[in-house]
Protein backbone atom coordinates (compact mmCIF):
# COMPACT_ATOMS: atom_id res chain seq x y z
CA UNK A 1 0.00 0.00 0.00
CA UNK A 2 2.75 2.27 0.73
CA UNK A 3 4.49 1.81 -2.86
CA UNK A 4 1.26 3.30 -4.11
CA UNK A 5 0.72 5.73 -2.11
CA UNK A 6 4.56 6.75 -2.83
CA UNK A 7 3.41 6.36 -6.87
CA UNK A 8 0.63 9.04 -6.41
CA UNK A 9 2.64 11.33 -4.46
CA UNK A 10 4.71 12.42 -7.06
CA UNK A 11 3.47 15.32 -9.35
CA UNK A 12 3.79 13.70 -12.70
CA UNK A 13 1.64 10.96 -11.96
CA UNK A 14 -0.81 13.27 -10.42
CA UNK A 15 -1.02 15.00 -13.26
CA UNK A 16 -1.13 12.52 -15.87
CA UNK A 17 -3.88 10.67 -13.21
CA UNK A 18 -5.65 13.68 -13.92
CA UNK A 19 -5.68 13.93 -17.42
CA UNK A 20 -6.36 10.52 -17.59
CA UNK A 21 -9.30 10.83 -15.59
CA UNK A 22 -10.09 13.86 -17.73
CA UNK A 23 -9.93 12.19 -21.11
CA UNK A 24 -11.83 8.93 -19.78
CA UNK A 25 -15.08 11.28 -19.25
CA UNK A 26 -14.94 13.44 -22.62
CA UNK A 27 -14.22 10.14 -24.42
CA UNK A 28 -17.60 8.59 -22.48
CA UNK A 29 -19.39 11.92 -22.95
CA UNK A 30 -18.79 11.93 -27.01
CA UNK A 31 -19.53 8.20 -27.37
CA UNK A 32 -22.46 8.63 -25.37
CA UNK A 33 -23.69 11.72 -27.83
CA UNK A 34 -22.68 9.76 -31.09
CA UNK A 35 -25.08 6.70 -30.07
CA UNK A 36 -27.93 8.84 -28.69
CA UNK A 37 -27.84 10.66 -32.35
CA UNK A 38 -27.37 7.48 -34.19
CA UNK A 39 -29.53 5.61 -32.31
CA UNK A 40 -31.60 8.08 -30.78
CA UNK A 41 -30.98 6.82 -27.20
CA UNK A 42 -28.37 6.84 -24.39
CA UNK A 43 -26.04 3.71 -23.40
CA UNK A 44 -24.57 3.54 -19.77
CA UNK A 45 -21.83 1.02 -21.36
CA UNK A 46 -20.27 4.60 -22.82
CA UNK A 47 -19.44 5.16 -19.09
CA UNK A 48 -18.00 2.18 -18.15
CA UNK A 49 -14.44 0.85 -18.82
CA UNK A 50 -13.92 -1.60 -21.49
CA UNK A 51 -17.78 -1.49 -22.47
CA UNK A 52 -17.32 2.16 -23.99
CA UNK A 53 -15.24 0.59 -26.57
CA UNK A 54 -18.36 -1.42 -27.19
CA UNK A 55 -20.11 1.20 -27.16
CA UNK A 56 -17.58 2.90 -30.07
CA UNK A 57 -17.50 -0.44 -32.62
CA UNK A 58 -20.87 -0.52 -32.49
CA UNK A 59 -21.77 2.86 -32.87
CA UNK A 60 -19.08 2.97 -36.03
CA UNK A 61 -19.60 -0.82 -36.98
CA UNK A 62 -21.43 -3.49 -35.91
CA UNK A 63 -21.80 -5.02 -32.14
CA UNK A 64 -19.29 -7.69 -33.25
CA UNK A 65 -16.16 -4.71 -33.91
CA UNK A 66 -17.05 -3.62 -30.32
CA UNK A 67 -16.78 -6.59 -28.85
CA UNK A 68 -13.32 -7.82 -30.49
CA UNK A 69 -12.10 -4.21 -29.61
CA UNK A 70 -13.39 -4.41 -25.94
CA UNK A 71 -11.83 -8.02 -26.12
CA UNK A 72 -8.40 -7.32 -27.00
CA UNK A 73 -8.60 -4.47 -24.48
CA UNK A 74 -9.38 -6.91 -22.01
CA UNK A 75 -6.49 -9.08 -23.31
CA UNK A 76 -4.13 -6.86 -22.87
CA UNK A 77 -5.00 -5.46 -18.96
CA UNK A 78 -2.09 -6.00 -16.67
CA UNK A 79 -1.90 -5.92 -13.30
CA UNK A 80 0.66 -5.95 -10.86
CA UNK A 81 0.67 -5.83 -7.40
CA UNK A 82 3.45 -6.26 -4.52
CA UNK A 83 3.48 -8.80 -2.15
CA UNK A 84 6.08 -8.74 0.97
CA UNK A 85 8.07 -6.18 -1.63
CA UNK A 86 8.13 -8.69 -4.16
CA UNK A 87 5.85 -7.33 -7.78
CA UNK A 88 3.46 -9.93 -8.71
CA UNK A 89 1.79 -9.21 -12.43
CA UNK A 90 -1.13 -11.17 -13.66
CA UNK A 91 -1.76 -11.14 -17.15
CA UNK A 92 -4.17 -12.97 -19.20
CA UNK A 93 -1.62 -13.21 -21.84
CA UNK A 94 2.15 -13.27 -21.87
CA UNK A 95 3.87 -9.34 -22.26
CA UNK A 96 5.33 -10.27 -25.62
CA UNK A 97 1.77 -11.11 -27.22
CA UNK A 98 0.75 -7.53 -25.12
CA UNK A 99 3.63 -5.56 -26.27
CA UNK A 100 2.43 -6.47 -29.96
CA UNK A 101 -1.26 -6.16 -29.47
CA UNK A 102 -1.73 -2.81 -27.58
CA UNK A 103 -0.30 -0.75 -30.21
CA UNK A 104 -3.07 -1.97 -32.78
CA UNK A 105 -5.81 -1.77 -30.47
CA UNK A 106 -4.86 1.52 -29.63
CA UNK A 107 -4.65 2.21 -33.73
CA UNK A 108 -8.02 0.44 -34.30
CA UNK A 109 -9.51 3.07 -31.45
CA UNK A 110 -8.30 5.94 -32.89
CA UNK A 111 -9.48 5.07 -36.46
CA UNK A 112 -13.06 4.54 -35.18
CA UNK A 113 -12.98 8.14 -33.43
CA UNK A 114 -12.08 9.51 -36.53
CA UNK A 115 -14.86 7.47 -38.70
CA UNK A 116 -17.22 8.24 -35.94
CA UNK A 117 -16.70 11.91 -35.96
CA UNK A 118 -17.43 11.40 -40.14
CA UNK A 119 -20.43 9.58 -39.31
CA UNK A 120 -21.45 11.73 -36.79
CA UNK A 121 -21.31 14.90 -39.08
CA UNK A 122 -22.60 13.28 -41.73
CA UNK A 123 -25.51 12.11 -39.35
CA UNK A 124 -25.95 15.79 -38.55
CA UNK A 125 -26.42 16.65 -42.40
CA UNK A 126 -29.16 14.29 -42.72
CA UNK A 127 -31.44 15.49 -40.09
CA UNK A 128 -31.01 19.02 -41.46
CA UNK A 129 -31.90 17.45 -45.16
CA UNK A 130 -34.86 16.21 -43.33
CA UNK A 131 -36.59 19.18 -41.58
Amino acid sequence: MESILLFLNTWKWQIILVFSIFAFILQAIITNKLNKNLYGKSSIFAFLPFLNMFTLGKVCADEIVGLVIATMLILCFRLTIPINGVNKTYAIIPESTTKVLFPYCIFIIVCLYIYSIFKFIRSIKDKKGKI
